[in-house]
């Protein structure tokens, strides 16, 4: 017994009707929610409720003063870490050199600290 050739579909038919079949799927519930969203939107003027009057114009407040920006600080040393075997003497003579705005080389050199 043969196979009808007109009933055998190809991939690319059954593809294409996957494909459509998911877009229909896909945006049919999207229009539906659009012309519901219409249709409740679209109510006579005898249906809708007596509108309250308009309230009264506020007075305008005045504004307040404008802040002073606050300084930028300078960018902090990194910190030193915890296991090289660092001294409190030499951690103070880092922070003292950083505060006085050197840089982590030189303030590791100063303080004699050898990472």
């Amino acid at each position: 017994m043969q196979k009808n050739k007109a009933n055998k579909m190809t991939r690319r038919e059954a593809m294409t009707r996957l494909g459509v079949v998911a877009t229909a799927g896909y945006i049919v519930p999207g229009l539906a929610a659009f012309s519901a969203a219409h249709a409740s939107s679209a109510s006579s003027s005898s249906d809708s409720s007596d509108s309250s009057d308009a309230s009264e114009v506020s007075e305008a407040t005045v504004a307040s003063a404008a802040t002073v920006a606050s300084v930028v600080s300078k960018a902090s040393l990194p910190s030193l870490p915890s296991d090289a075997g660092i001294t409190e003497d030499q951690k103070a003579a880092y922070e003292k050199c950083g505060d006085a705005g050197g840089d982590a080389a030189d303030c590791l050199g100063e303080a004699d600290i050898k990472l």
